[in-house]
């Protein structure tokens, strides 16, 4: 029966795919949990999100080999024409086109490092084979068209980021109401200490709480800039005094858009706010901390720096306040300290574990890191087994040194995890210190680049808040990765390149609107 349905499922969005290439490629982004749900195709392991992902990659190589191969044959070429004919018939470059194979290049190499075992082949397939292709799909199906000239023309992503957002917010939808359920029933949730009411914790479709913060903390970005997005186009479009005072969180004012985008609105802001509700029903605390950073960046930089800016006064005015408040309160300030210090009880496992890598690492592994799917086998011989939990007691140190009971009491095993909880070790130990070190250059060539739009005075005003989504985004994807695996998960892959290329996008439309004033 499951079989029968999977045949029927693909058939249908071969159909689609065929009949409308974007749709398909939307219903690929909304469907991103979707790689839970596995299956064997000839003893092959696979999931829906993967068999989707290479329909519509098939369709579109078939309804476009002529060009590509057009394109192919003109990159080779150009050397031998001359400046005039290569301007004529001129390729638009892929953003980020050089990271993107370097990426593939150390990914297939850190596959080897692990023997190409089957399951390293699977990673490496499904976090950064396929999320590279959503990036070379979405920029040739939403933002890019070919013109029979050959030209490439690369259109305001206003349009194109509709087509990422919507999507993805309805994902967010779907996995945020389900963990609100769980939240108010207990049922569906995998353990038994997260099901309990004194200690519940949502966990949506995934196996543990923490994914939906990962996968919503960065789509809740987005959204929240695509509604700011929003807030300014009508603002500026035909609303006159009142409209000044109209809020993306409020519902007023709905006369001055089309049913349709009133639709949209409505839903992204509903979609927003489950999100947030299920992160904190997930109790991750991570998420949250990276999302509340992400949101004072994006109100610090929504309005140009012609002058200090209303909305800037008041986030330095609350910063303040905030800091005198924590530190005028010792509790509060203690609680605080320990949180920022990983002192605490998940802070303190999570810096032994990367005591341990460090070791691992250290002892010859330092270049080439573990390998592909391989790191809990490498890091088993360093693993420490437990630790003692630290707390506040100022005879911690003799008592758990002399006392049975007092070290049975503290603690704590640690079991071996797939991979070291933080962002830059995850890469180092997967892709070895070349995949880390290109990792880092390509998160900090993202925030280089927003920062110069936005400090520009050519950045166009509707890009601002679309760009401000995609940069906070990714700062969600970093704080939070300090302390987890913010990339390795089908989904989460696909949502970093989808936001490198946001940036990439708009920077492209960025230098092509300069290109075209200076003519």
């Amino acid at each position: 029966m499951d079989l029968i349905i999977l045949i029927f499922f693909s058939i249908l969005f071969f159909a689609i795919s065929i009949k409308r290439l974007d749709w398909a490629l939307m219903l690929v982004l909304a469907g991103l949990p979707l790689y839970v749900i596995r299956f064997s195709v000839f003893g092959i392991p696979t999931t829906i999100l993967e068999a989707m992902i290479l329909i519509v990659f098939a369709i579109w190589i078939l309804s476009n080999y002529k060009r590509l191969i057009s394109n192919i044959s003109s990159r080779l070429t150009n050397g031998k024409k001359s400046e005039e004919e290569v301007e004529d018939k001129k390729i638009i470059n892929y953003p980020f086109g050089i990271e993107l194979i370097l990426v593939l290049i150390v990914a297939f190499i850190a596959m080897g490092v692990s023997g190409f075992s089957d399951s390293a082949m699977g990673i490496w397939k499904a976090y950064f084979f396929e999320p590279i292709i959503i990036y070379l799909l979405v920029f040739n199906i939403f933002f890019c068209q070919q013109t029979k000239a050959g030209t490439g023309q690369c259109p305001v992503p206003t349009g194109g980021l509709t087509k990422i957002i919507l999507p993805l917010s309805i994902s967010a939808f779907a996995i945020s109401a389900f963990a609100i359920y769980q939240k108010i029933t207990g049922n569906f949730i995998p353990n038994e200490l997260w099901a309990a009411t004194e200690t519940r914790r949502a966990t949506s479709f995934f196996g543990y709480p923490n994914a939906v913060g990962l996968f919503l903390g960065p789509i809740f970005m987005m959204m929240f800039g695509y509604l700011l997005f929003m807030n300014n186009k009508y603002k500026k479009q035909s609303c006159r005094v009142q409209c000044t005072k109209w809020s993306p969180f409020s519902f007023n004012w709905f006369k001055i858009m089309s049913k349709k985008e009133k639709l949209i609105f409505l839903f992204l802001k509903f979609s927003s706010f489950l999100a947030i509700l299920a992160i904190y029903f997930a109790k991750s605390e991570g998420a949250l901390v990276a999302i509340t950073l992400a949101l004072i960046v994006l109100v610090f930089f929504s309005q140009p720096f012609k002058s200090l800016g209303s909305a800037r006064a008041v986030i330095v005015a609350l910063a303040v306040f905030l800091l005198i408040f924590i530190f005028s309160f010792a509790p509060l300030r203690e609680f605080v300290t320990n949180k920022i210090s990983l002192n605490d009880f998940s802070g303190q496992i999570r810096k032994a574990q990367w005591q341990d890598t460090g070791i691992m690492l250290r002892d010859d592994n330092w270049l080439m890191g573990a390998g592909l799917n391989s790191y809990q086998e490498k890091i088993e011989p360093y693993h420490s087994g437990g630790i003692y939990i630290k707390n506040n007691d100022p005879d911690f140190e003799r008592l758990i040194k002399v006392s049975p009971e007092y070290q049975a009491k503290h603690w704590q095993p640690l079991e071996i995890f797939l991979y070291p909880h933080n962002i830059f070790l995850n890469f180092w130990v997967e892709l070895g210190l070349a995949g880390m070190l290109i990792f880092i250059w390509i998160i900090l060539k993202v925030f280089f680049l927003s920062s110069r739009m936005l400090f520009s005075d050519n950045l166009k005003p509707e890009n601002r808040y679309l760009l401000l989504g995609a940069m906070s985004a990714m700062l969600v994807l970093v704080v939070h990765g300090i302390v987890d695996v913010p990339y390795f998960k089908n989904d989460l892959a696909v949502i970093f390149w989808l936001i490198v290329g946001i940036v990439g996008f708009i920077d492209l439309d960025y230098k092509m609107s300069l290109k075209s004033n200076q003519k």
